[in-house]
């Protein structure tokens, strides 16, 4: 198939074999039999002749218009799934003011329903619910439970260091690490403290939010003008 006029002899498949992993060691066997197909089909545009001898000469012309050939296809998809990110994002209405405050109060509403019934850490989006509470002088932490609140955290850190999170934190740096540590206490203690307001709240989430105005639920961003 590859018009060789004689076959290899030993010397001669050592060295291209050698040449091969000196100078394509990063290629995987796959890629190296699709270099081979697509120069047989035609495919890649550079002479493919062996002129009767496979020889480094020969391979180097294969696999380096392969690479080209390979870094041009990558490179047409990136651009492609570039341009449909883009397009999507286009697509994507902007949310009103109004909407977006509608959004905070669904997940308030939702928030608190999910930690009256459950013990496991749920997140604070955006620190919507916290905002609100914290904001609106709704929650003032005594020591007792802030004390609670520190317990909660620590407890749930050990959890972190015994599950998957263990893998993540393994791969951090050590200042890294610690300033993720550093946020998971705060992110567990909010989220005890958040806890502790909505299961002692006298009557429903919807009276106390009634209360607010929309404002005070999602500040307004200032206007540059």
């Amino acid at each position: 198939m590859l018009g060789l006029s004689k076959e290899m002899s030993e010397e001669e498949l050592k060295i291209n074999l050698q040449f091969i992993k000196n100078s394509y060691g990063n290629m995987t066997l796959k890629e190296l039999n699709l270099a081979m197909d697509l120069s047989l089909e035609g495919r890649l545009e550079t002479d493919v002749e062996p002129y009767g001898n496979f020889s480094p000469l020969y391979i180097s012309r294969i696999l380096n218009a392969f690479l080209q050939f390979h870094n041009q296809k990558v490179n047409e998809l990136i651009q492609r799934e570039k341009r449909i990110q883009e397009n999507q994002r286009q697509q994507v209405k902007e949310l009103t003011y109004e909407e977006k405050v509608e959004q905070c109060i669904k997940f308030i509403k939702g928030y608190s329903r999910f930690v009256k019934e459950s013990n496991r850490y749920y997140g604070d989006y955006d620190h919507v619910v916290w905002n609100f509470l914290n904001n609106n002088g709704l929650i003032d932490p005594d020591d007792e439970l802030l004390l609670k609140a520190d317990e909660f955290a620590q407890n749930e850190i050990l959890k972190d260091k015994e599950n998957d999170v263990k893998k993540v934190l393994s791969k951090m740096k050590i200042h890294d690490k610690e300033l993720e540590m550093k946020r998971r206490k705060e992110m567990y203690g909010r989220f005890y403290v958040m806890r502790n307001f909505f299961r002692n709240l006298e009557g429903s989430v919807d009276e106390l939010i009634q209360k607010y105005s929309a404002q005070n639920i999602l500040p307004k961003p200032k206007s540059n003008g």
